[in-house]
């Protein structure tokens, strides 16, 4: 006799599994047998993870989104919903007087796209509790749109792009009206309600706007601020950098944000605090901070974003991601001021998972004592110098004291042999370490298409 399969352990085991291919897999081998008990489950799985509705494969997304009109069961059930537009009309206008060649991309792309955005509000009608929104390229989601997610109950994350895909570095002195009345019509309607705020590739006009509206909204309390686009404080000499210079001034922008993730570029990082200014440090659970260079052909040598802050500055923290793409030791040690390795990482009070990338943490042969640009991004050692280095030096004392207490820990030296690994896990509480490794998602979620929803799964 066939065992019976038990609904409740198939949802318990699936709720844990993040591998598309699985869940593709699983569903392929179902078929179309919608009776089969899997079938229920894999469904439910699948429409609470991310689903990408593309304009690029217009008439799919479209299937999907007449789909969940006619069955509020199954519209009930979506979570997370990715909108990926196409290229804005001036993108492609630019590309055309730049390039003075065929388009790569269709030039049909951009009215499917206003397609899309047209049905979406009658989709958020029937999504009645969808908790996270992601909006890509253009065009912004318009009044309708955001009108009709203030009746969302449920909605706890948005994330949306403030760019207009200019191809150059778009003119200093050019008016961003459309952009700003997306900002501010997000500010006067569901802006007030959400908790989560992901805004990506700002300029200086859209933060402006965002520095003025963003105090009064007291439920944020997740922030993440792209600020690596476009030109802002240039000063007209030599060739525009991406985002602010180390000159640029910010101010207090929420005392309720606990969660900040911040994209910026090496030349603001030089700056001491910087973007930190604009949320209460002292209220921080989570600081992400993500670093590019602002040029492609030479970067900063110095990181001073933690050189005057101290273990006092962030007594809550709990959680600190530091990914830098210049992966060069000698950026953050500060050039001998005090800074994070030296003060506010290894002694922060509160710190039970560090994630940083490679080098991060290693003891460089010698300090960057000058503040210069470099064309060289790394200091070219092997592993086993970098780390004979490390161990030896009075810091690794004090990352001791921190890895003790760590729950999770991306290492900061690179590819380490088992040897090195050893060494650092010695350091760690194994009845606290929960997960260690090289990797930055635990958890990755790929968008599930739209095509291959509607396909195997909802038909009928």
């Amino acid at each position: 006799m066939a065992a019976t399969l038990n609904e409740d352990i198939l949802t318990l085991i699936f709720s844990h599994t993040f591998d598309f291919d699985v869940l593709r897999t699983t569903a392929a081998a179902i078929g179309t047998k919608n009776q089969h008990t899997l079938h229920r489950v894999v469904l439910r799985r699948f429409l609470q993870l991310p689903l990408c509705l593309p304009s690029e494969n217009l008439e799919d997304s479209k299937a999907l989104i007449n789909h969940f009109v006619h069955h509020a069961e199954h519209a009930n059930l979506v979570r997370d919903i990715v909108i990926v537009l196409g290229p804005s009309r001036k993108y492609i206008a630019e590309h055309r007087e730049l390039r003075d060649a065929h388009l790569p991309e269709d030039s049909k792309q951009p009215e499917r796209a206003e397609a899309l955005v047209k049905l979406l509000p009658e989709l958020l009608k029937h999504t009645k509790n969808l908790q996270y929104l992601n909006w890509s390229k253009s065009p912004p989601p318009n009044r309708e749109t955001f009108e009709e997610l203030t009746e969302h109950s449920s909605i706890t994350h948005l994330s949306l792009d403030c760019s207009e895909q200019s191809v150059g570095f778009p003119d200093p002195g050019e008016s961003r009206t459309g952009t700003k009345q997306f900002i501010q019509i997000l500010f006067s309607t569901i802006g007030p309600k959400v908790p989560s705020l992901d805004l990506r590739n700002v300029d200086e006009e859209v933060f402006k706007v965002i520095e003025r509206e963003l105090p009064p909204l007291k439920n944020v309390r997740n922030l993440k601020l792209d600020l690596a686009c476009g030109v802002w404080d240039w000063d007209g000499f030599g060739s525009p950098q991406q985002g602010p210079t180390e000159h640029y001034r910010f101010s207090r922008a929420s005392d309720h944000v606990q969660e900040l993730d911040l994209r910026l570029t090496d030349i603001l990082a030089r700056q001491k605090k910087g973007p930190l200014e604009l949320v209460d440090s002292k209220k921080l659970r989570k600081l992400a901070v993500e670093i590019v260079p602002c040029f492609s052909w030479s970067y900063i040598t110095l990181v001073r974003l933690f050189s005057d802050s101290t273990p006092a500055n962030f007594p809550s923290l709990t959680h600190l991601v530091i990914d830098d793409v210049i992966r060069d030791t000698r950026r953050w040690t500060m050039g001998g001021e005090a800074g994070w390795e030296e003060g506010v990482g290894p002694i922060l009070p509160q710190l039970r998972h560090l994630w940083v990338n490679e080098r991060v943490l290693g003891v460089p042969s010698s300090d960057n004592r000058d503040d210069l640009w470099d064309p060289d991004p790394l200091e070219w050692q092997t592993q086993d110098a970098t780390m004979s280095r490390t161990v030896n030096s009075p810091r690794w004392e004090l990352l001791g004291r921190t890895f003790e207490k760590l729950e999770s820990l991306r290492v900061g030296f690179g590819q380490l042999n088992a040897t090195w690994v050893a060494k650092v896990l010695s350091h760690c509480d194994h009845t606290k370490l929960k997960a260690f490794g090289f990797d930055w998602e635990w958890q990755p979620n790929e968008p599930v298409r739209a095509s291959f929803v509607s396909t195997p799964l909802l038909a009928y």
